[in-house]
Formats: C-alpha cells, structure tokens, sequence
C-alpha cells in the first residue's frame, strides 16, 4: 500500500483542521474534489465515518488513525493517505494526536475487501 497504489496522499494543513470530525471532513472533501467520490454521497459519507467513530475511535496510537465505514451506494474502495501536520485530537488510544490517517469507504457487499483493506493500512502505518 506504498503511495501511488490506487491511494491518493494529502497533506492537510493544521489551519484547516482542529478536530476529528474537521479532519474526516477535510479527506473526504478532497476525495470528492479528487473525483474519487461522488459529491452526491459525501454527507452521508461523512456522516457513516463518524457513526463509526463514535462506536470506537480508530485512532490506533503512535500518531495514527485509520477512519473507515461500509457504504451501500460505493461499487469500489475509497482511500486516501492523509497527514495532519499541526497533529490532531482523535480520541486516540494513547492519548496523542494524530498526524497521519488512512481512510477508508468500502462498498458494503465487499467485507473481505474492507478487512483486507485495513490489515495492509494498518501494517504499512505501523512499520513507517
């Protein structure tokens, strides 16, 4: 899951964001600028990564966050590589903020694929 592999890579500066929900909104919104998600979708897309957030934050520590959801009007899965700069409060499970971010939107008929998905995510975040 090296950048270039499907993923795009952004760098979200610390002005444009200062909470988790500002963050998540921020990716999305390039996602949707990017062409990699309808505009239509990206409330409700917004509005399933934070449902999901609030079952858990998928802030996993040592400055990382892998935000995902299943999303039933997706044929194929959405990501992005994003870093915080300025560091940003996920309710992380150390307590730090997070700098760096990949997030996820999978279709919802596709689990083997989300899981997948996170397994390589969360293995390239954790050995950079």
């Amino acid at each position: 899951m090296e950048p270039g592999h499907g993923f795009p890579v952004y760098s979200i500066l610390a002005c444009e964001v200062l909470t988790k929900e500002q963050a998540i909104r921020a990716v999305v919104e390039r996602l949707v600028a990017d062409r990699q998600l309808a505009a239509s979708c990206w409330e409700e897309v917004v509005w399933k990564l934070l449902k999901r957030e609030r079952l858990g934050s998928t802030g996993i520590g040592q400055g990382v966050a892998i935000p995902h959801a299943m999303f039933d009007k997706i044929k194929q899965l959405v990501g992005a590589l994003a870093t915080f700069p300025g560091g940003v409060d996920f309710d992380s499970i150390d307590g730090k903020p997070v700098h760096t971010a990949f997030l996820l939107v999978s279709p919802w008929d596709r689990p083997g694929d989300h899981l997948r998905a996170l397994e390589k995510a969360a293995r390239y975040l954790r050995d950079k």
